[in-house]
């Protein structure tokens, strides 16, 4: 009898372990992980409720199951972030404490105190959760009584909390690469793979859903705040949709949801049913308030292909936010309060000498005009939610910019200058004259800019008046930077339009990745550091002997060590100290930036890299930028000892790469934007040609 009641036991162990981990697979995302997760181990366990609380990065998520059910709590509902005070706690308690009365122990926050009182729980055994061996977080098993704790049993609370964890752990490592870390939603990986699943289905909405005032809200309240909406947003949107809908995250400010087996008036009641809750939401929150826009594409009447129905769903999209910006500039009727007859609106935009671009409120481009389009050399279809930044050059000074949107918050308008890069390269200086656009309401919508270029401006007075003292500094950075990177490749027999191809490839990748939503890439000091410090990523090749640099054959192991050695003194090189012999200011943020380039580029994703082996997000940022830039020029050029790669291959070796060399969520950027690495290519052959090692 013993006998079966022990295997009765271990069944009965072996068989919620198998459930916890099957959960692991058939999770959608984090929530539902979390929600299985606490059902299952309150089930098994016959607690009253286990909770399960996480804190990752400042974002909490907390799963309650009790006998009502589970519930997924918002991320900042009964908030109480981790203190240096609880990590000294917990580490001193790694396999757990019991509280026998959670209405006076001060391991309960009180933050969190009441709502355990209200579920009417007095007691309960806290059991760390951690990931990678950092603390992330509790798991606690709570009775409405004091319940006899034995030692063994206490034994398999901890067991099964740290069971339960390690999934959690195998959870974000198997789908990691699919899912987006703020949400927890599929990314744009995650959909892909999803879609395979469902594009049987005989029909079916892909929905686009796009945050308005998504910028003007995090600036005004910051990013923690933003992230909270984000994910706010997403839950209601999943609340509309249903088990059978799936949604992911697509840009930084946009979701894409797949809704299969819907008719076209089923689709139309669920984008107005996600409308309302969004737009309840948000309604009593801070201004400004976040807008939602939606497009929709069908299939099959769109076609079966997800990168085509996005694209329709997206455009459709685009054309709400354009139409609501017409609306507030012009009337059908009678012309008054400053808008203008609409026909006279279609007519100046196609006759006017001027470019004229109109962005949303988030300055992402909703049109171009013709004359636009041939200033810049990108189409009304490329530029299409691209921000204007998309052909900045990065030698306009940031003090430009800053005083820039001081003017438009405080007045409305600014005009002054900026430079611009056309897509063939060529830079110009274009005259530029910004109007904000409000709705009826007050509420801003987007923005109108006037271009000229300067040098066809027949009002000399107008561009006298451009302070080229903002732009001395730039410039003469820019003429510094270039005369010291090409005395490193002429001294490595090199080229100059490497240089300038490879400082394209980074614009290209950080434009693309600030439209997805990179945070780092929102910064256009960021961006335009970057872009400039990339030509100097070899300048430590100053210090290597010509003769291993020009050489022909293969190096030996002590020649190649050597040349190694360019990355630690470009980095010294760059970072050489403004004062000796007492304490120096503040490095220069360019000089900063460029240092870590020169010293970093050659690092690898998976630490095999040198010079300091680092790994992952600890390779600076601008680094692992440039990698890929520089990786893929090198591949595209000829050398000594072989032809010169196709694009195609050399794209397929760095997408074979990610995750292990290169950064996998950049790869995944440069994917998406390496057809113009090709056209930077093909535009700036090297005009002479050494041989380089």
């Amino acid at each position: 009898m013993e006998t079966h009641r022990r295997w009765d036991a271990e069944r009965g162990a072996v068989h919620v372990l198998a459930r916890l981990s099957g959960h692991v697979l058939e999770a959608r995302h984090e929530e539902d992980l979390l929600r299985a997760m606490a059902g299952t181990l309150r089930e098994y366990t016959g607690v009253d409720a286990v909770l399960i609380r996480l804190l990752e990065r400042q974002i909490e998520t907390r799963a309650v199951a009790t006998a009502a059910g589970v519930q997924v709590l918002a991320p900042g509902d009964l908030a109480a972030p981790f203190t240096l005070e609880d990590e000294a706690f917990w580490r001193a308690h790694p396999d757990g404490y019991f509280c026998p009365d959670m209405e006076t122990s001060a391991a309960i926050k009180p933050e969190f105190r009441q709502s355990v009182l209200d579920l009417g729980l007095r007691a309960g055994y806290m059991v760390p959760a951690t990931r990678d061996g950092e603390l992330c977080g509790q798991i606690i098993f709570a009775w409405k009584s004091v319940p006899p704790l034995t030692d063994a049993y206490r034994a398999v609370l901890g067991e099964l909390a740290r069971f339960a964890c390690l999934q959690l752990a195998f959870f974000h490592w198997g789908k990691g690469a699919e899912l987006d870390p703020m949400t927890g939603l599929p990314n744009w990986y995650g959909l892909r793979r999803r879609w395979e699943s469902i594009k049987g289905e005989r029909r079916g909405a892909v929905l686009f859903l796009e945050i308005g005032n998504f910028r003007a809200f995090a600036e005004a309240h910051g990013r923690l705040a933003a992230d909270d909406l984000l994910r706010q947003l997403a839950r209601r949107v999943l609340e509309a949709a249903g088990p059978r809908a799936v949604i992911g995250r697509f840009a930084g400010d946009a979701f894409v949801l797949l809704a299969p087996r819907v008719s076209a008036a089923e689709t139309k009641g669920l984008a107005g049913e996600i409308l309302r809750r969004c737009e309840a939401a948000v309604a009593d929150g801070p201004h400004p308030r976040p807008r939602l826009t939606m497009g929709v594409a069908l299939w099959p009447q769109h076609g079966r292909d997800l990168d085509g129905l996005v694209a329709v769903a997206e455009q459709h999209a685009q054309a709400r936010k354009r139409r609501r910006v017409e609306l507030a500039m012009t009337t059908t009727v009678d012309p008054a309060h400053g808008r203008l007859p609409r026909p006279f609106l279609h007519g100046w935009l196609s006759a006017t000498a001027d470019g004229v671009v109109i962005t949303d409120a988030d300055l992402k481009v909703i049109y171009v005009n013709p004359v636009y389009e041939r200033m810049t050399g990108y189409t009304l279809e490329e530029w299409r939610g691209k921000t204007p930044a998309f052909a900045a050059s990065g030698k306009t000074p940031v003090k430009v910019y800053e005083e820039m949107w001081e003017s438009l918050h405080d007045r409305g308008t600014w005009t002054g200058h900026v430079v611009n890069r056309r897509r063939t390269g060529e830079e110009w200086v274009s005259h530029l004259t910004i109007t904000r656009l409000w709705d009826r309401r007050g509420r801003t919508i987007g923005f109108l800019g006037i271009a000229r270029d300067i040098d066809r401006l027949q009002d000399k007075e107008a561009a006298s008046k451009l302070s080229w003292a903002d732009f001395e500094e730039a410039f003469a950075k820019e003429g510094l930077a270039w005369a010291l990177a090409e005395a490193a490749e002429l001294h490595a027999r090199g080229s100059r339009e490497h240089l300038e191809r490879v400082r394209q490839h980074t614009r290209l990748l950080m434009a693309v990745g600030a439209r997805e939503g990179i945070d780092e890439f929102q910064s256009y000091r960021f961006r335009s550091a970057v872009t400039l410090g990339a030509i100097l990523h070899d300048v430590g090749q100053l210090v290597v002997p010509r003769e291993i640099l020009w050489k022909r054959g293969r190096l030996t192991p002590h020649e190649y060590e050597l040349v190694k050695t360019h990355t630690v003194a470009g980095r010294d090189l760059l970072r050489a100290p403004f004062l000796h012999g007492g304490s120096s200011p503040p490095q220069p943020f360019f000089l900063e930036t460029a240092a870590a380039i020169a010293g970093s580029h050659h690092e690898r994703w998976d630490g095999t890299g040198y010079p300091d082996g680092l790994a992952g997000t600890d390779i600076p940022l601008a680094a692992r930028v440039v990698a890929i830039a520089d990786v893929y020029d090198a591949l595209r050029s000829e050398r000594p000892y072989r032809e010169a790669w196709s694009h195609d291959d050399a794209v397929a070796y760095i997408q074979n790469l990610a995750g292990k060399q290169f950064d996998p969520v950049l790869v995944e950027i440069f994917s998406s934007v390496s057809d113009a690495f090709d056209e930077v290519v093909a535009r700036l052959p090297d005009r002479y040609r050494f041989s380089t090692a």
